[in-house]
């Protein structure tokens, strides 16, 4: 197949290019993508009105997507986001409805100016996709105008395994691990299982809107991850990405989180099993041993291999970090993110955890700095306003501490972070009512919705009332809430450590509290 690549549009022409975007536009893909087909739309016709020149970020934001002038590409990552989303639909595109099409746009990685190919000569007997299915986040690179953005797990504390897998490894995975005797509609079955399975994990489950047990998008997810893997049972990305939805199905309500991390461990295991190179399987092992059985020393062995795999998975640094924190070694845990930081600068998740770090050096000042870099970074990253709050509070600056987390809580009022410091605050300045309120809050969430029984210790523990904290880390203990071993280090218990009973809850899981 010979291919002319055309850097102009009038050697094309300018109909041509109008009329195949139409026909784009008309695909599925992109009639129910309004952005994605208002960006596209944009910058062709930009192009072709010779203002290729003004196609810029700052442009793109005030024009596709109403943002006001003062708009920092810093702070809000829309238009790299959105480029990435709409690079991955016009390769899918072309790779189905739209291969044998005359002509190709591109938007180039580090350009928001399109590029217009014409395809001289098809291929007699084209290729069918294999994979359609398979449209994975691209990472973005690094422009001028901005940093690196985060992909949309950021919120949960974790991104799902599945946005580590490059879409390389995921179609090598599926062309080497076909069934013997399956059928071609059974590996179609699994390719579009897997890739559902993983979109819902992506959009994180612990964002959506439920009032009693798992939310059904991850429900589903678990479903048609299964699904996957007993149509593919070699496909090795597939049992990973099952082992994550398993982890995160067993803090909610109703779940049994022994059998949860269970299959959790099982599946994992197969994917190491399957692909011993592959990082997400070691990093969802590491996880399972370190927050539902924990077993420090066995996460600690896994932690490191999943990290000699892949030194760029910002999330197993944060949790080995916590690992090495939780077992007395926050030395070790801060250098390990400062080693991290140094490789992914931009990342506010590291950011964040170097933070809470030094707020338990006692470093309120550098806790501070830190936090509010991550804010920079991205400014609606809440765990960093909460981290903020609690430099803040650390410094004896109740009042501004207190607003930081109102701030977070208007955005989301169930906020596992912001909700317990905010109740610990409030008890600690008298509201002792307003306090017992938000421990409520946290009784009800724990009783209807997820494992949040650490949190609500917190709250009793700013009341003063020793026994209360006590009972719900023993709750913590015993339903297995994988936050427990993190009471160890816990700046709030702090109060608790002399107490006999603290320790012995402590000892259970070989672990002594850390001042």
């Amino acid at each position: 197949m010979s291919v002319s690549i055309i850097s102009s549009e009038q050697e094309i022409g300018r109909d041509e290019i109008l009329g195949h975007l139409r026909q784009i536009l008309a695909d599925r893909r992109f009639a129910s993508a309004e952005r994605n087909a208002g960006f596209l739309r944009y910058v062709v016709e930009a192009t072709l009105d010779g203002r290729a020149g003004e196609i810029k970020e700052t442009v793109i934001a005030n024009e596709v997507y109403g943002r006001s002038t003062d708009y920092d590409p810093r702070a809000d990552s829309i238009v790299r986001v959105e480029a990435s989303r709409l690079r991955q639909k016009l390769r899918t595109f072309y790779e189905n409805e739209g291969r044998t099409s005359p002509i190709r746009f591109h938007l180039p990685s580090g350009s928001y100016v399109p590029s217009f190919e014409r395809i001289a000569e098809h291929p007699s007997n084209p290729v069918e996709p294999i994979v359609e299915a398979l449209t994975l986040p691209e990472v973005e690179s690094v422009t001028s105008e901005g940093q690196h953005p985060m992909p949309r797990m950021a919120f949960s504390g974790r991104i799902a395994v599945a946005a580590g897998l490059s879409i390389l490894a995921v179609v090598l995975a599926i062309l080497t691990a076909n069934r013997p005797g399956s059928t071609d509609s059974q590996q179609s079955e699994a390719i579009a299982a897997f890739q559902e399975g993983t979109t819902l994990l992506l959009q994180d489950p612990h964002s959506s809107a439920t009032t009693n047990g798992p939310p059904k998008t991850l429900i589903r997810a678990i479903e048609r991850l299964e699904l996957a893997v007993s149509h593919n049972p070699k496909l090795a990305p597939a049992w990973a990405t099952l082992a994550e939805a398993y982890d995160y199905a067993s803090s909610y309500v109703g779940r049994d989180p022994s059998e949860d991390a269970r299959r959790s461990e099982a599946a994992a295991r197969r994917a190491i099993a399957l692909d011993d190179k592959l990082p997400a399987g070691h990093h969802m092992l590491a996880l399972v041993l370190k927050g539902s059985k924990w077993d420090f020393k066995q996460a600690e062995s896994v932690y490191k291999r999943t990290l000699a795999l892949d030194p760029r998975n910002a999330y197993a640094v944060v949790e080995y970090a916590d690992l090495l924190w939780e077992m007395g070694r926050v030395h070790e845990a801060g250098e390990e993110i400062r080693k991290a930081r140094a490789l992914l600068p931009a990342l506010p998740v590291l950011a964040v955890k170097e933070a809470e770090i030094q707020l338990h050096q006692n470093r309120p000042d550098a806790a501070r700095a830190t936090a509010a870099s991550a804010i920079e970074l991205n400014r609606t990253y809440f765990r960093a306003h909460v981290a903020l709050g609690l430099a803040d509070e650390m410094k004896g600056q109740l009042g501004p501490a207190l607003a930081l987390y109102e701030h977070v809580l208007k955005a989301n009022p169930n906020d596992r972070r912001a909700l317990p410091a905010y109740g610990y605050l409030l008890a600690r300045m008298g509201q002792t009512e307003r306090a017992r309120q938000v421990a409520s809050q946290l009784e009800h969430m724990n009783a209807n919705l997820r494992n949040c029984a650490v949190q609500v210790a917190v709250v009793y523990a700013g009341l003063g009332e020793e026994k209360l904290a006590l009972d719900w880390l023993e709750t913590a203990w015993r339903t297995r809430q994988a936050h427990f071993p993190f009471a160890a280090v816990e700046y709030r218990f702090r109060s608790l450590h002399a107490n006999m009973r603290f320790r012995e809850l402590l000892s259970r899981v070989g672990l002594q509290p850390i001042a």
